[in-house]
């Protein structure tokens, strides 16, 4: 079911949530450099790279990318 939109409907309500009932201030998440599927779902959402991290997948030599949103109510009070 890719390119339908899932992700992004499924991201929002978690952010939604945390920004709402939870009241956090912001969000992170860690995401593996070469799935740029998901990083663009991500960035359509609000997210943006803080960092990057390199990881060991069993043999395998990787980055993660590190992203935040930040809830709108905490982006406008600063």
């Amino acid at each position: 079911h890719r390119g339908q939109g899932f992700g992004q409907e499924v991201t929002r309500l978690v952010l939604a949530h945390a920004f709402g009932p939870l009241a956090l201030d912001r969000v992170r998440l860690r995401v593996l450099e070469f799935n740029q599927r998901a990083i663009a779902c991500y960035q359509q959402c609000g997210f943006a790279e803080v960092a990057r991290e390199p990881v060991q997948l069993g043999d395998i030599a990787a980055i993660d990318v590190i992203m935040e949103a930040r809830s709108p109510v905490a982006s406008s009070a600063a």
